[in-house]
């Protein structure tokens, strides 16, 4: 019965707390997901840790959560968890660039922790899209151009240039959407 209803039917069930349509997804996505996870941390172990998560995630946030497309969702999930994997045991210069030597009395080391995945999320995030729009993204959000500058610069419209921030910052949303929920903020 239940191989036979719609991702979106099975997460409604989900909401109301069944735990055969979790299973199902759970059956569903496994393979799918696990090999998204393999090919970016290449050990099968912490790829079945980081499956472990996105499904409690699921669960744990069930009423919290309207997902449109599960199967987006999941992907997205398990990437951004791949990917912090990855940087835990990697010192990014940009990150450290990017943050303040000193900081004030009242940031606790979890806020800063936050902060270095946060930023380090959004500059892995900026590499995905195409070249224009990251160069778009970059002068505005992390140089502080104008769109006009960066028209200028680009030797683009200003039209253009609000349209590739418009998809850019739209992009954005929706991944920290995601991470919003798996990071339960």
């Amino acid at each position: 019965m239940y191989t036979a209803l719609s991702d979106s039917e099975l997460f409604l069930r989900v909401k109301q707390d069944d735990h055969r349509a979790f299973n199902e997804i759970h059956r569903r996505y496994w393979e799918k997901l696990m090999a998204i996870s393999l090919q970016r941390v290449k050990d099968a172990d912490t790829a079945k840790d980081i499956m472990q998560e996105v499904f409690i995630s699921l669960w744990n946030n069930r009423h919290k959560t309207d997902i449109e497309k599960l199967e987006n969702y999941l992907a997205t999930a398990v990437k951004y968890l791949s990917l912090a994997y990855l940087r835990s045991g990697k010192k990014m210069r940009l990150i450290d660039e990017a943050l303040p030597e000193t900081l004030p009395d009242d940031v606790s080391v979890d806020q800063l922790l936050y902060t270095k995945d946060l930023l380090a999320i959004i500059l892995e995030e900026t590499n995905t899209l195409p070249p224009v729009r990251q160069l778009v993204f970059r002068y505005s959000r992390l140089e502080g151009y104008t769109i006009r500058e960066i028209a200028y610069k680009l030797d683009l419209s200003p039209f253009t240039v609000k349209s590739h921030l418009t998809k850019a910052l739209s992009h954005f949303r929706k991944v920290l959407k995601v991470i919003t929920i798996l990071f339960k903020i």
